[in-house]
């Protein structure tokens, strides 16, 4: 693995704002990067993941399509 780790608290700092729950859900529908686990109640999320998505929700944008 290699990549930067971002904390759940530095996701808006990528415009992401879903709330913990959503985010859980599309996780688990595998529509969202999954998250590193770091303990058992600290987790993080792979920053080259988080730009994966935006851009395939930037890609569906274009094509007039809803990414999550």
């Amino acid at each position: 693995m290699s990549g930067r780790l971002i904390a759940p608290e530095g996701l808006p700092g990528f415009g992401i704002t879903l709330c913990n729950r959503q985010r859980r859900r599309l996780e688990a529908a595998g529509r969202f990067p999954r998250r590193v686990a770091l303990s058992d109640r600290t987790y993080a999320y792979l920053e080259a993941e988080l730009l994966d998505y935006l851009g395939r929700c930037v890609r569906a944008r274009d094509r007039g399509q809803v990414a999550a």
